[in-house]
């Protein structure tokens, strides 16, 4: 139940991050769709319940349906739980913020790929909490290859909307790596962390 509450409280940005990736990750657009590039805006959704813990998210705009269900036992499984879209929210949203800074600087974007894990586990009460998270992003081009890399790397995920959002509560890990594992940035976002 807390973690079908978690996930009714990210879904605005899940349904953001959800058009981007529809569109071929064309972040500007759906920013300004959606109204986002104001100072404030609202993001509706509907949710049904199916069968059990199956339920149907329908979103404005006409965006797909999404089917989203919690694993056995609860569940079937015959969608993502809602660990997987806050999990994919935050992945999504730094790849997308990566995406937006490296055009920015008019560098190549392709190919960006995400490697992303949350820790769930038992807090002090003895409920499931999502404990960590870890997101990898890595570049499809040595860093070598990049101008402004160190000027992209240092403002990015300050623009993650999702992440920052999110850290405020659980603690983000992030590197960045380019295409021979070298790594380019380490940051941990955690809950006492103040964002801006």
């Amino acid at each position: 139940m807390v973690l079908l509450l978690v996930f009714i409280l990210a879904a605005p940005l899940i349904r953001f991050l959800i058009r981007c990736c529809g569109a071929g990750l064309n972040l500007a657009s759906n920013v300004r769709r959606i109204g986002l590039m104001n100072d404030s805006a609202r993001v509706n959704l509907r949710l049904e319940q199916q069968h059990d813990f199956r339920c149907m998210l329908h979103f404005e705009e006409g965006a797909p349906t999404l089917i989203v269900d919690e694993p056995p036992p609860l569940g079937e499984a015959v969608g993502p739980s809602t660990v997987e879209l806050l999990l994919g929210a935050v992945a999504n949203c730094l790849t997308n913020s990566l995406l937006f800074a490296l055009r920015k600087y008019k560098q190549d974007t392709k190919p960006l790929s995400c490697k992303a894990s949350a820790e769930i586990g038992r807090n002090a009460e003895n409920r499931l909490r999502v404990l960590h998270i870890d997101i990898e992003l890595q570049l499809g081009k040595s860093a070598a290859k990049r101008q402004h890399l160190p000027r992209i790397l240092g403002q990015f995920e300050s623009f993650c909307t999702v992440t920052q959002s999110v850290a405020q509560g659980i603690p983000v890990q992030l590197r960045v790596t380019d295409s021979e594992a070298l790594v380019l940035k380490r940051n941990l976002y955690a809950p006492t962390d103040r964002f801006g």
